[in-house]
């Protein structure tokens, strides 16, 4: 029986008893552990910046969204009439399949005002061509509103730009602390080999 209480005790002892640390590897200087931190830090930030991004990539979808609603709301449609041909400037009979996309003068009406300016037609179009353009309240021709579809790849497109530009900082800063330990780890093994050879 006591010798079972001894066996007891002891094994709580071992129980009590901190583990022992893992050895370093003494290959492995403080400098490369070091640089490992940072790599491990940098890692770190670039995922924790992925959802900050993603927010950022929704509320420029937002964003968009409603400056789309406005300029909407704000443009209507109308028709336009050319008033002379669209004439391709084209030198080669290289592209004589394609039909390029030329200015040509028109004249439209806007709340009953008359406008003379010049629209996009097909090239080698007739005058008389009639072709849908948008205007502002003024009446003058303006960009279409974007789509749903350009919304979303400006969006997309923001997004990306932003985490890229993370990446890119965080490459620069990489390699900034990269050459300092290269140059400490440099230091490191000449003060080793001058001791070794002294």
């Amino acid at each position: 029986m006591a010798d079972n209480s001894q066996r007891a005790e002891r094994g709580t002892d071992d129980t009590r008893r901190p583990l022992a640390r893992t050895p370093r590897n003494p290959l492995v200087r403080g400098v490369d552990r070091a640089e490992a931190r940072l790599h491990r830090l940098l890692v770190t930030v670039f995922l924790l910046a992925v959802p900050f991004v993603a927010v950022m990539g929704v509320s420029l979808y937002h964003d968009q969204q409603a400056a789309a609603a406005d300029a909407v709301t704000s443009s209507s449609s109308v028709l336009a009439t050319t008033t002379a041909d669209a004439v391709a400037s084209v030198s080669s009979d290289e592209f004589a399949a394609i039909t390029p996309t030329v200015s040509a003068p028109a004249t439209w009406s806007s709340d009953g005002v008359k406008h003379v300016g010049s629209v996009p037609v097909a090239a080698q179009s007739p005058s008389g061509t009639e072709v849908t353009i948008t205007v502002d309240a003024d009446g003058r021709r303006i960009a279409p509103p974007p789509t749903g579809v350009d919304v979303v790849v400006v969006s997309i497109f923001g997004a990306a730009a932003l985490l890229a530009l993370v990446a890119i900082l965080l490459v620069i800063v990489h390699s900034v602390f990269a050459r300092v330990y290269d140059r400490r780890r440099d230091r490191e093994w000449d003060d080793a080999i001058a001791r070794f050879l002294s």
